[in-house]
């Protein structure tokens, strides 16, 4: 059971959906702000609007949900490989005379 919950939280999405729309009005790099503009529109806020700071805030925002992403799989293998072998020692005691 812990190893499905580190595995849940490790790829169940992250989208941030109820804040999308309204933060959509000054970001545009995140897709979930991308699809609420019109492509004309865009185009013109990417040409006249230094996207730099967006990007770098989205690169460091992405990495730190990966990592943590990472870690819950990783910790979710662990403790399904301990289970697996929790499970084959039982069955092994639960066979001795």
């Amino acid at each position: 059971l812990v190893s499905l919950g580190f595995a849940t939280f490790g790829v169940a999405p992250r989208l941030r959906a109820k804040d999308a729309k309204l933060l959509s009005k000054t970001h545009f790099i995140y897709f979930g702000h991308a699809r609420h503009w019109d492509p004309e529109q865009l185009a013109i806020e990417l040409r006249t609007k230094d996207a730099l700071t967006q990007v770098t805030r989205n690169i460091v925002a992405a990495a730190d949900i990966s990592w943590k992403k990472h870690r819950a799989v990783n910790w979710s293998i662990r403790f399904a490989l301990i289970g697996g072998l929790l499970f084959v020692l039982y069955a092994g005691l639960t066979r001795i005379p």
